[in-house]
């Protein structure tokens, strides 16, 4: 009689200790939670079974259960099977058990296996974080000022109906699995293939057993809350754990004959602290609970149960994979002695010993791509992209990074890739391009603050939300309203409205008062105010995602309190821009330019003639070694004027200036800041400190950055301009939570002309300072 290592319901818990990391906890809490709701309303309804397939031989199963990323054990397990030619002829999963039994039946062994979980990124396939370059630069300016958003419309906020996104996941299944056609028969494959789901309208158990394999790991693995149902044939499906999570009768089903079972649990009881201090511990003490029920009647129709004891981890500790591989395969080769008995027993009953270990295919030569979706040019061009990455062999991380780019530039709402074999007997790849994502009303929130403490301390706290309403007025129009508060109160309104493809019509309204407080170290406070208000009509045109055009009208108020000068300046403009930074905090790779000459109109309202020019922007260049780069970064500008006297000198509050917390961070004074002619530069060395790291998503930089700006107020002061210099080095980290999020801290030192002094400063930096 074979032994059966298995664990009595008494003893099943699992522990919420060593947590790891705020991701992994969140994800398993949460996803039990939903899970329990649903566990409690769902009936657990059954689809008719399916007629069992005979063979000469007999005919030996796998059933791997689901679990997160405790699953990953499985692939442990897989190694010693083969090591001890153990024969496979069936494979049953749910969840992440189908995943790595469906990579199992087409082929691949633990070793392939082994090898995608050290080489996978997984938070990087769980967070969807591409950058769209294909919308155009005023709504990418736009989402450098807001971290996040919420969209809305008549009924109120809609919630996202996952906290995950499919996506990169999806992608990733295809690629892995282009060994096979779609649509296929799971009996085809190499070892008899069945995933587990579960219908959520229902509650039926869902036996996948044909169409796309990469649908069908999807299907299985939908846990609700953290994956959207997922639709198939009719029918959204979420994880099968919640019916079926060892699903042994499946496999007795399909004609088994002995059937090896591998069970995943915890062995740790939650402590009476644990369960006093908060909820969670009960509600995942229950979740456990019920997902065992529909395991523990099954275990005895297996022939051997393999427990593997993962206490201390969690379904969301895909960051520890590779130690949970790892116990897998102390877990199986602990047992070797039952594996042993386990293949005895099997030729006992007349089954040949495996010979040799079932190979990945490789993929077929490809006779024809075909690209679907999308408009005729986009077709064309992904076409030919795609025909070059088959000519130079097909690689997984060559077509992930194909994937993700052609994303990155068309936002669609899917990209899948599949084989498929023609009538004709050639071999075909297909990409389908989903809809692009389509534009909603939206809340976006955004903060930034900016302090620094050197002689005196300066700090600056400003939150902002907005309001966008998708084509309230007219088709395709972008109607915003927008709000700061705290240190810079302030109100936008704007109307964009699109003119057929690459022009726009802007316009658009703001106020703002933005207050400066400043405190000496003998606690003396100096403040100002500066006030400004604006009123714009302007044309855009944009023949492209990267660079645009605008010219318009402008007519601007501005008061400085410690000026007491009210000045209302109306205004010609002309802008030009480029943007193609991979990200607006610490960007790696891309430029951005901005250059813009506003005319003064002279006799109206007082106002004197005068020209106004300013550019600013950025080059990132990377560097020969992957994770280091360095960014050129200038400012710059002048107002033509001769001296400060002279009536063509800008206006209070118009004239050019180096205000620009990236490059001079230190303490400035206001003569320092603005003049008649300003022109500054930096450089910043960027180190990405995790580069290679699987354990943590967000990127690490170590800064190294130094600027030198000169600022004169008469044109004779650039015969001088020793004498008017301000610089800073610093050095710091940063980290880059999103596109829109980040956080700086920099220690450096400043010199400046105004009291030709060199002062110490900490400069912190947090949120939207990547804004231009």
């Amino acid at each position: 009689m074979i032994r059966r290592n298995t664990i009595p319901i008494e003893n099943y818990a699992w522990t919420e200790k060593d947590a790891g990391t705020y991701f992994c906890s969140f994800f398993s809490v949460f996803g039990h939670i939903v899970l329990l709701i649903f566990l409690l309303l769902a009936p657990l309804a059954y689809v008719q079974a399916e007629e069992a397939r005979t063979d000469d031989e007999p005919r030996i199963a796998l059933v791997l259960q689901g679990g997160g990323a405790l699953g990953i054990a499985h692939i442990g397990v897989i190694k010693i099977i083969e090591e001890l030619g153990i024969p496979i002829d069936i494979v049953v999963g749910t969840s992440m058990g189908s995943i790595i039994g469906g990579l199992y039946s087409i082929g691949y062994t633990s070793a392939d296996l082994e090898s995608l979980v050290h080489d996978t990124n997984w938070l990087n396939l769980f967070f969807d974080n591409a950058y769209a370059f294909n919308e155009p630069i005023w709504e990418r300016m736009d989402k450098s000022r807001y971290f996040s958003s919420f969209i809305f419309d008549r009924n109120g906020i809609k919630l996202p109906n996952s906290l995950l996104s499919d996506h990169k996941i999806l992608s990733y299944f295809d690629i892995l699995t282009l060994s096979e056609s779609t649509p296929s028969n799971f009996d085809s494959f190499p070892r008899q293939f069945r995933a587990v789901a579960a219908d959520v309208a229902t509650g039926e158990r869902v036996v996948l057993s044909s169409g796309s394999l990469p649908d069908a790991m999807r299907a299985s693995m939908g846990i609700p809350g953290i994956f959207a149902p997922y639709y198939v044939d009719g029918r959204y499906l979420i994880d099968g754990g919640i019916v079926d999570n060892l699903p042994i009768d499946v496999a007795r089903e399909l004609g088994a004959d002995f059937i090896i079972a591998i069970q995943l649990s915890g062995t740790s009881q939650f402590s009476d602290e644990e369960i006093n201090r908060s909820p969670f511990a009960a509600v995942s003490s229950s979740i456990d609970i019920l997902i065992y029920q529909n395991i523990r009647h099954q275990l005895d129709a297996a022939d051997y149960v393999l427990h593997i004891d993962l206490d201390g981890y969690q379904a969301g500790d895909f960051l520890k994979s590779e130690e949970i591989l790892t116990i897998g395969e102390e877990t199986a080769r602990s047992h070797l002695s039952d594996f042993l008995g386990v293949k005895q027993k099997i030729l006992d009953m007349g089954r040949r010993e495996e010979e040799g270990i079932v190979e990945k295919p490789s993929l077929a030569p490809v006779d024809l791509i075909t690209v679907k979706g999308g408009d005729e040019g986009t077709r064309v061009k992904v076409h030919d992209q795609l025909r070059d990455l088959v000519d130079q062999n097909l690689e997984t991380q060559s077509l992930l990074n194909f994937l993700s780019n052609l994303n990155n530039r068309g936002n669609y709402q899917s990209l899948r890739l599949s084989r498929f074999i023609q009538e004709d007997g050639r071999s075909a790849l297909n990409l389908r391009l989903g809809e692009q994502e389509k534009k909603e009303n939206q809340i976006m929130i955004g903060y930034s603050s900016a302090s620094t403490y050197s002689d005196s301390i300066n700090s600056k706290d400003i939150i902002s939300a907005a309001f966008v309403f998708r084509g309230l007025f007219t088709s395709n129009s972008k109607f915003t309203v927008g709000f700061d508060m705290n240190a810079q109160p302030g109100l936008s309104v704007s109307f964009l409205q699109p003119l057929g493809q690459a022009f726009y019509l802007n316009l658009g309204y703001s106020a703002s008062t933005e207050n400066n407080i400043y405190l000496s170290n003998s606690l003396d406070q100096y403040s100002f105010q500066f006030r400004r208000s604006s009123s714009r009509l302007e044309i855009g045109f944009a023949p492209s995602p990267y660079y645009d055009f605008i010219v318009g009208y402008r007519h601007d108020t501005t008061d400085i309190e410690e000026d007491s000068e009210m000045t209302t300046v109306p205004m010609l403009t002309g802008e030009f821009n480029i943007l193609t930074l991979d990200s607006f905090i610490f960007p790696q790779s891309g430029i951005y330019f901005n250059a813009i000459f506003n005319y003064v109109i002279p006799n109206i309202e007082e106002s004197h003639e005068a020209k106004i020019f300013e550019t600013s922007g950025s080059v990132v260049i990377p560097c020969f070694i992957d994770p280091v780069s360095f960014e050129l970064e200038w400012q710059g500008g002048t107002d033509f004027s001769i001296d400060g006297d002279d009536t063509a000198v800008a206006p209070s509050g118009f004239k050019p200036s180096l205000r620009n917390r990236r490059m001079f961070p230190g303490e400035m004074y206001a003569a320092e800041r603005t003049g008649s002619y300003v022109a500054g530069m930096s450089v910043m060395g960027k180190y990405h400190i995790n580069w290679r790291s699987k354990d943590l998503g967000v990127p690490i930089f170590a800064l190294l950055h130094g600027a030198m700006g000169y600022t004169f107020q008469n044109r004779d002061d650039i015969r001088h301009a020793e004498d008017y210099r301000y610089w800073n080095a610093d050095w710091g980290m940063g980290i880059r939570l999103n596109d829109a999020f980040g956080i700086m801290l920099r220690v450096g030192m400043s010199g400046g002309f105004v009291d030709d002094a060199t002062k110490g400063f900490v400069a912190v930096d947090i949120g939207s300072f990547g804004v231009r």
